[in-house]
């Protein structure tokens, strides 16, 4: 087995680890910067980020991150924010030469690169790695990390070529990544390297994605996409809350803003062993049910000959309208013929249409 010396490993090469290479490389030139990858190529999964567009940051970081975040503690991203922030960010990428955009269609505030692909931040990356004299390894799998007196023995096998080699490093930086996307590189295997050194793992669990539903708007809603406000649901509790795009699909409920949200779902289901969790689906972001039943008794008092569910055409896609009058049980009622009660219930519908979302979803 061949046997080679260096002053940093760098164990993963998506975006975590390209990062890390990078800064490093700057603050210390003279060292040499090893960044190995188990994958044919480095950031592969940045390619399949925002849609293939690459989301690279979020405008609204730059009033401090905390109400805008959906993992863990909010400490743990301020923490890290202090130290990198949102104009760091920018600067990072306007340094190489990427020039970025907010996203205006919603007040999201996503940042993209202004060619709208992934692509141009890869090989900006790459381009900025070689410059800098990064040693990249590709096909290049980590097998095992032993401390050494003087850093680390890192066993390396060739995914190819079926050569190994041991690596003793100075420095050892795990970036790995998680289990999300084994096709991409992300197979998990950085977990066992971090436990056999010592670290305790905590289960990782499924995360940022859809989530399993039986619901009727789903049932009737199937590929159509509604701007709403989702809030997770756990043991009767409101918890994480997110407004964006939701899209009903055959399973459940996916899109940003249930992505957004089904963290803390996915732990209580699949960590905890709970089972009463759920989301509700406000069509209305920001409105309370007083505010709704002011809006549409406008457009009712205007147009009282006109059917419940054209009244909401302007409010929303059409087919969405129908459902919503068709749960309500006003399908072929005109506005004007509407009770006091039967108007408040086809408001309330409307501000609530998590009465028909409202279940006990588990992650796929």
């Amino acid at each position: 087995m061949q046997k080679q010396n260096t002053d940093v490993t760098i164990i993963g090469g998506g975006a975590a680890g390209i990062m890390a290479a990078i800064t490093l490389k700057r603050k210390y030139p003279d060292k040499q910067v090893i960044l190995t990858d188990r994958t044919f190529a480095l950031g592969r999964k940045i390619l399949v980020c925002g849609a293939g567009r690459c989301n690279i940051t979020n405008v609204n970081l730059e009033n401090g991150p905390q109400g805008h975040y959906y993992g863990a503690e909010a400490s743990f991203v301020s923490a890290v924010m202090e130290r990198f922030a949102y104009e760091d960010i920018v600067n990072f990428f306007a340094d190489l030469g990427v020039e970025v955009y907010v996203e205006l269609k919603r007040s999201i505030g996503k940042l993209f690169p202004v060619t709208n692909r992934a692509d141009t931040i890869t090989e900006m990356l790459i381009d900025e790695l070689n410059r800098l004299g990064v040693k990249v390894w590709l096909n290049s799998e980590v097998t095992g990390i032993t401390p050494a007196d003087e850093g680390f023995d890192i066993q390396l096998s060739h995914t190819v070529r079926e050569q190994s080699l041991t690596l003793r490093s100075t420095v050892c930086i795990l970036a790995a990544g998680g289990k999300t996307y084994p096709a991409l590189g992300s197979n998990g295997s950085g977990y066992d390297l971090a436990e056999s050194l010592g670290h305790t793992i905590i289960e990782p669990v499924p995360s940022a994605l859809p989530v399993e539903a039986e619901n009727e708007l789903s049932d009737k809603l199937q590929g159509i996409r509604v701007e709403m406000e989702a809030t997770a649901v756990i043991e009767g509790k409101d918890g994480k809350q997110s407004t964006d795009e939701v899209m009903f699909t055959k399973y459940g409920l996916s899109g940003p803003a249930i992505l957004n949200i089904s963290r803390e779902i996915s732990i209580h289901i699949n960590r905890h062993g709970g089972s009463s969790a759920g989301i509700r689906l406000n069509a209305f972001p920001g409105l309370s049910e007083d505010n709704v039943i002011e809006l549409l008794e406008k457009r009712w008092t205007k147009r009282p000959d006109q059917l419940v569910n054209v009244s909401m055409y302007g409010l929303f896609p059409n087919k969405v309208a129908d459902v919503f009058s068709e749960l309500a049980g006003l399908p072929d009622r005109t506005s004007g013929s509407l009770t006091p009660a039967e108007k408040k219930e086809a408001c309330r519908n409307n501000d609530r249409v998590h009465n028909s979302c409202y279940s006990n979803p588990h992650m796929e």
